[in-house]
């Protein structure tokens, strides 16, 4: 897949190189690959926004992890007879072009075999995977997900909608604001959900196979409390550049946001996923709620404010760390 970005991206960069003005540098995370566009000329900004559209839409089309995608659908229909099913003219040239391929490498090229590597983890340590790794990947009844700070469902639904299609989930919320809990209710009634505080959480010992923390009061004996054994926990956390188009314009030293290794008792970090990309904010209203989101809004100086109000766009990086921890057996 990623050979055919150059592409697709190529018919978007051109657009943006009709000049010798300072470059817009992108960076996102898209197919499991984090990449960076530098782009030149007066219509850069447009051409960076048309870039991240395209990759996304490809994104879109062939991720493993969204149920909605061409790939993952086609996953939950294979089986003998498989059912036919609809896919976009990209997905299916790909699919064509990849079994070529592995005709003309007797196999060699096989665009199936991902779960495998993963499993064997051929790119970093090859193993033999133990029998609970492998019953891991089987569907095991009910999965138990919690999401602390809920708000008002969004990022909750997300997971659930994000789920495939064979998932038996058991999808719970809570957040102290019971303004939020009741919009999450009425906006998503397939959820469970409650009002509660992080410091206590409303539900027995080890009952979350996955406890998300989006943005929320990190609670460590809590959250060991309530993951099983063996379970997960993610935390989604500010990265270096996150928002910095935004600082640049309200202080005149901007800084990046720390990158830390925090150890939780009872878990251990497995896996931190970088996800970055760009946005540009148009109109002075959208700005200004974007600003009024952020801690700096209440901690920047009146010329800062200042110099954003004057804004009619805004062109931003965006980046978050997702971070998978793993519960142990015994609280460390």
């Amino acid at each position: 897949m990623k050979r055919l970005l150059p592409l697709f991206l190529s018919l978007f960069l051109l657009a943006g190189c009709s000049g010798a003005d300072t470059p817009v540098t992108q960076q996102l995370f898209a197919m499991n690959t984090t990449m960076t566009l530098t782009l030149y000329g007066s219509r850069a900004s447009d051409a960076a926004l048309s870039a991240q559209q395209a990759i996304n839409r490809l994104d879109g089309l062939w991720s493993r992890t969204k149920a909605s995608s061409d790939v993952s659908r086609l996953n939950a229909a294979a089986g003998d007879p498989a059912p036919e099913t609809e896919v976009a003219p990209e997905t299916g040239a790909l699919l064509s072009r990849a079994r070529e391929l592995g005709a003309l490498t007797g196999g060699a090229l096989d665009i199936t075999i991902a779960p495998i590597s993963w499993l064997w983890d051929f790119d970093e340590n090859p193993r033999l995977p133990q029998a609970e790794a492998i019953e891991a990947l089987l569907p095991q009844g009910t999965h138990r997900l919690l999401d602390a700070g809920c708000g008002e469902g969004y990022y909750t639904d997300a997971v659930r909608r994000a789920l495939p299609p064979e998932a038996d989930a058991l999808v719970c919320g809570f957040d102290i604001s019971k303004l939020a809990v009741a919009a999450a209710a009425k906006r998503y009634p397939q959820l469970e959900l409650s009002v509660a505080s992080c410091f206590a959480i409303p539900v027995a010992d080890a009952a979350a196979d996955l406890l998300l923390a989006i943005f929320s009061p990190i609670v460590p004996g809590e959250f060991a409390r309530v993951v099983r054994p063996g379970g997960a926990l993610l935390l989604a956390v500010a990265g270096p550049r996150h928002l910095f188009g935004l600082k640049e314009v309200l202080y005149e030293h901007p800084y990046e946001n720390e990158t830390r290794e925090t150890v939780y008792p009872g878990f251990v970090l497995e896996r931190r996923v970088p996800v970055r990309t760009t946005v540009v904010i148009r109109g002075q209203e959208a700005i200004h709620d974007l600003f009024a989101m952020t801690p700096y809004y209440w901690k920047t100086p009146a010329d800062g404010a200042k110099r954003l109000g004057g804004l009619e766009s805004l062109f931003t990086e965006l980046g978050f760390d997702l971070l998978l921890y793993r519960r142990t057996e015994e609280s460390e």
